[in-house]
């Protein structure tokens, strides 16, 4: 009577398996055995349903001390006209960053895999793909501060006072505001629409417009230049993640863009009261510049990253050969020791 031989782990533990059983695109690495299209929608809405309670109670807190220090009039405060003050721009700021672990919690919670698979295919942050990325890109927004400051001199000035704090602020933190932003959009809310399609274009297609929707929502645009600029720059970004296979040159356009914006357009021209102007009439063909310096410097890494060829795709790891077990062996008479 012979014996199967069993390859691989039994079909309970593959259930339980929270990596993805052949190679995907990153938008696809929650495509696992656990998948399940009500986890992937949960997972959603925990995010953001997280996320507004964290930015709630940071901004809050950061407004309550405005008011408390006389920064902020209640009379401006009931009819929401804020400008930006330190306290807010660290609260802002943290909101957006803990993102990043929230992310990495939620995707843990939901699907098991472990946090450090948010960052790539390879599962760690690529710091080498970011450097080098950086010198592709920088020189293109380096030009737009430049043209930036070159066609408004007249409103340039030296920053002082609570002006040195916003842009060390600035300088400090927007890099850990534009990652988690790319974390919880491109990352978390991608993958989790991902997981639902065994179609690689679809789960491209579907994760990169609906986290281009709650990106642009979350900013809060009313006037149509703005909606149009950031659900571009949601597509492009998307794009780059899917391209690279992680979120390093994501993270990196995007603090790009961030630092640029602040420090030059407002920081730099000491003008806060505008900054959270988003409705009708807020922007208009002004928004092209930045939105051609980001395809410029997109199409440059697109272009960079045909040479290098960073990893795309996550491959999972060959099982291990099973042992030969005796007992599911057949022994032919030929084959039995002499004795």
């Amino acid at each position: 009577m012979t014996y199967p031989v069993t390859y691989g782990p039994p079909p309970v533990l593959a259930l339980r398996d929270p990596m993805p059983v052949e190679p995907v695109a990153y938008p696809q690495m929650l495509r696992t055995p656990r998948a399940t299209r009500g986890r992937g929608v949960l997972m959603i809405v925990c995010f953001v349903l997280s996320y507004l309670l964290v930015s709630t109670v940071l901004q809050g807190a950061a407004i309550g001390w405005d008011v408390y220090r006389g920064r902020v009039a209640v009379d401006d405060l009931m009819q929401m006209r804020l400008s930006l003050t330190p306290a807010l721009l660290v609260a802002v700021n943290l909101s957006n960053a803990a993102c990043i672990p929230l992310s990495m919690v939620l995707q843990r919670a939901f699907f098991g895999q472990r946090g450090r698979w948010l960052h790539s295919v390879t599962g760690r942050f690529r710091w080498g793909l970011l450097g080098r990325g950086a010198l592709v890109v920088l020189p293109f927004w380096a030009a737009y501060l430049a043209i930036t400051l070159y066609y408004a001199p007249e409103t340039v000035k030296t920053p002082s006072g609570t002006y040195v704090a916003l842009l060390v602020i600035v300088v400090l933190t927007t890099p850990f505001q534009a990652a988690g932003e790319e974390y919880g959009a491109r990352g978390l809310i991608t993958r989790g629409a991902g997981s639902w399609f065994a179609s690689p274009r679809t789960a491209l297609l579907v994760g990169t417009v609906l986290s281009g929707g709650v990106f642009t929502l979350a900013h809060g645009a009313g006037d149509p230049w703005l909606i149009g600029f950031y659900f571009a720059f949601a597509v492009v970004l998307s794009l780059v993640t899917w391209r690279s296979g992680g979120l390093e040159l994501a993270v990196l356009l995007h603090t790009a863009n961030n630092l640029v914006a602040f420090g030059s357009l407002v920081l730099l021209q000491q003008d806060t009261s505008t900054v959270f102007d988003r409705g009708a009439g807020s922007a208009g063909p002004s928004v092209l510049l930045p939105a051609v310096i980001l395809l410029l410097s997109t199409a440059a890494l697109w272009l960079w990253a045909s040479r290098a060829k960073p990893q795309r795709a996550y491959v999972p790891e060959a099982p291990p050969a099973p042992a030969l077990d005796p007992a599911s062996t057949y022994v032919g008479p030929w084959d039995r020791p002499a004795g």
